[in-house]
C-alpha cells in the first residue's frame, strides 16, 4: 500500500510538472491604448470597467492598442496574444477588421447566438484568432477573451505590436469593445464571490468563506489536493479487491465448469475456456478500476478540487451586470 501511494503521488506530480512545462504561454494583448472611443462598462473581472468601443457607424475612428513587448530571445515559431473584448449579440451583424501592426489579418463579425464556449477562425500561414466566451451579461452580449496566434516573423521582436480593430461603416450600433487591462492567468475567487453575492443581495456563508481560504491556498490548497489524489489513486485497489476476488472466482469456476464439460484436450476447449472466458473476465477486472477511476475524479470535480488553478481565460464566469448596454446609447465614455 505505501509503495503504491508513492507511486501515485509521484504519477500525479510528474503529470502536473510536464503540463506546466508544455502550458502555452500567452503575451498580453493589451498594454497601452493608442486611440479609440473610451467607454465605460462592466467585463468578465469585477475590478475591471473602461474600455475601447468600436460600432458600425461611420463616425467611429478604428480602436487601436499597444501589446506586451516580444523579447529578441524568443525563439518560438508562433507568438500569442490574450486580452479581454467585449461584443454585441444581435441579428443584423457588423464586419471587424483586426490589423496587426497596419496589416490586416482577420475578418470576423458580431455573434447572432448568446452563446458560452470558444470560436475559432484560421488565418494565413498558421495563424489563428479564437473568441473564448466566459461569459454573458443581462443583455445576453458575449465577454471574454481573445486569443490571437500569430507566426513570429509577422511582428518584430523587442518593440511592441500594435492591434487595431476597423469597423465597415454600416450605420449599424452593433459594437466591438476591448478592455483596457491585462490578463492575470488566475481567477480571483473572493472579487467573484463579492460581485456575484452583492447583485443577487445576499452575503456568502461563512464557513463556506473560511473552507474556500484553506482549500484555494497557494500551498495548502495544493498540498491537500496531491493527498485527495493519492487517496483516490490506492482506494481504486483496496476498496475494489473484494470485487475483483469476486469476478475472478466466479469466471474460473465458470472456466473450470465448461472445461470439464467439453472433449478435453481440443483447440475449441481451449479457446473457449482459456480465450473467451478468461478474457472477458480480464476485460471486466480492467473496467472497475476505470469505473472507479472516473468516479473519484467526478466527486473531486463536482467538490471543486481540481478546478481551484484553472486560468480565468478558460474557466466560465458569469457575473449579472449592473451597468447599461452600449447598445442602448446610455455612455459613460468620451
Amino acid at each position: 500500500m505505501k509503495y503504491k501511494l508513492l507511486i501515485g503521488l509521484f504519477l500525479i506530480v510528474t503529470n502536473s510538472l510536464y503540463s506546466q512545462k508544455s502550458e502555452q504561454h500567452y503575451f498580453q494583448g493589451f498594454t497601452d491604448e493608442v486611440s479609440g472611443k473610451r467607454f465605460g462598462y462592466h467585463s468578465p473581472f469585477p475590478d475591471v470597467n473602461t474600455s475601447l468601443l468600436l460600432r458600425g457607424q461611420a463616425d467611429f475612428k478604428p480602436i487601436e492598442w499597444m501589446s506586451e513587448i516580444v523579447p529578441f530571445n524568443y525563439v518560438e515559431e508562433f507568438v500569442t496574444f490574450i486580452w479581454v473584448f467585449g461584443r454585441d449579440v444581435t441579428a443584423n451583424p457588423v464586419t471587424f477588421h483586426l490589423h496587426v501592426n497596419n496589416q490586416q489579418w482577420f475578418t470576423f463579425e458580431n455573434s447572432k447566438l448568446s452563446t458560452l464556449g470558444l470560436s475559432e477562425i484560421s488565418g494565413k500561414d498558421g495563424s489563428k484568432l479564437s473568441f473564448n466566451v466566459t461569459m454573458l451579461d443581462k443583455y445576453e452580449d458575449q465577454m471574454g477573451f481573445v486569443i490571437l496566434k500569430l507566426p513570429t516573423k509577422a511582428i518584430r521582436l523587442g518593440l511592441p505590436t500594435l492591434l487595431k480593430v476597423e469597423a465597415e461603416a454600416a450605420e449599424n450600433d452593433a459594437w466591438f469593445m476591448t478592455y483596457k487591462t491585462g490578463v492575470d492567468e488566475k481567477i480571483d475567487i473572493n472579487k467573484i464571490n463579492e460581485t456575484v453575492f452583492k447583485s443577487i443581495n445576499k452575503t456568502p456563508d461563512v464557513n463556506t468563506v473560511k473552507l474556500d481560504r484553506i482549500f484555494l491556498h497557494p500551498f495548502w490548497g495544493l498540498l491537500i489536493f496531491l493527498v485527495s489524489m493519492g487517496v483516490i489513486f490506492t482506494s481504486i485497489f483496496w476498496l475494489a479487491s473484494p470485487l475483483m476476488n469476486l469476478i475472478d472466482s466466479l469466471f474460473s469456476t465458470l472456466s473450470d465448469n465448461v472445461a470439464n464439460i467439453l472433449p478435453q484436450d481440443t483447440w475449441y476447449n481451449d479457446l473457449i475456456t482459456k480465450g473467451l472466458i478468461n478474457g472477458v473476465g480480464a476485460v471486466l477486472l480492467g473496467l472497475r478500476v476505470a469505473f472507479l477511476h472516473h468516479l473519484r475524479i467526478t466527486v473531486a470535480l463536482v467538490d471543486g478540487l481540481l478546478l481551484a488553478d484553472i486560468p480565468a481565460f478558460i474557466a466560465p464566469v458569469t457575473v449579472p451586470s449592473t451597468n447599461c448596454s452600449p447598445g442602448k446609447n446610455h455612455s459613460s465614455g468620451s
